[in-house]
């Protein structure tokens, strides 16, 4: 099976596609400039219910560090964090991990796990967990942020519940935004797929994805159903037979 990338990297070209999703999914290139204002102004908090993420350098903390986090929102620290700077396997750097995140209804728990030494399974010390009620939870923004100097940060293999994604690929030099919504969050359900980090860490400029569980309703402004927007990276070889099983 080959791999559907998203990419924030640099020129785009326009195709057509079209998959079963169990969920509306949105495009939203550049939500950094709106996102604090549907949020509740800077810093955007105010309708995250939690977020987990996957952060190269700690947000201005300490470059040097790499980290899985989970916790209740973009700002505080996270409730619970792995720090994988010292991986051998120079995790991070242009090299794919499989990752779940998942929501167990009963008792109410968060969790982020990732494939940490690549072995096709899911060990302990490689998972994240927050206990959380997602209740009043209606969207997940879904952002993607380069490193310096624009080096891509790739998300793909999206499936959610086990049914793949239909996911425009995108390019950009600016953060951008997936919003999935129509969709039960505060019911069990899993998101899976892998994710590349590449370049490095520079001010205001860290490699991450960020899954943001909001109560905010869908974005206003929709994508054409049909367009997708390719980035440089998909032209240039956008597949990679998938070694690992599910």
């Amino acid at each position: 099976m080959k791999h559907v990338l998203l990419v924030a990297a640099s020129a785009a070209a326009l195709l057509g596609a079209a998959n079963a999703a169990p969920a509306t999914v949105n495009l939203l290139p550049g939500y950094d400039s709106t996102f604090p204002g549907r949020c509740g102004g800077s810093p955007a908090v105010d309708c995250e219910s939690a977020v987990a993420e996957f952060r190269k350098g700690d947000n201005g903390a300490n470059a040097s560090e790499r980290e899985v986090g989970i916790g209740l929102n973009t700002t505080v620290p996270q409730a619970d964090e792995i720090n994988v700077s010292t991986d051998p396997d120079g995790l991070w750097d242009s090299a794919a991990f499989d990752f779940l995140l998942s929501y167990d209804e009963t008792p109410g728990v968060l969790e982020l796990a990732i494939d940490l030494d690549r072995d096709n399974a899911f060990s302990a010390g490689e998972e994240v967990a927050f206990n959380v009620d997602l209740a009043g939870v209606t969207t997940m923004y879904i952002r993607i942020a380069t490193g310096a100097g624009g080096s891509p940060t790739t998300l793909g293999d999206l499936a959610l519940d086990g049914m793949a994604l239909s996911i425009p690929s995108f390019s950009t030099t600016t953060n951008s935004y997936l919003e999935l919504s129509d969709f039960t969050w505060d019911a069990d359900w899993d998101l899976s797929g892998f994710v590349i980090m590449d370049g490095t860490v520079g001010s205001n400029s860290r490699p991450s994805v960020q899954f943001k569980l909001t109560d905010l309703p869908p974005d206003a402004i929709p994508v054409p159903a049909g367009v997708w927007l390719f980035g440089s990276a998909v032209a240039a070889g956008a597949a990679r037979l998938r070694k690992k099983s599910a």
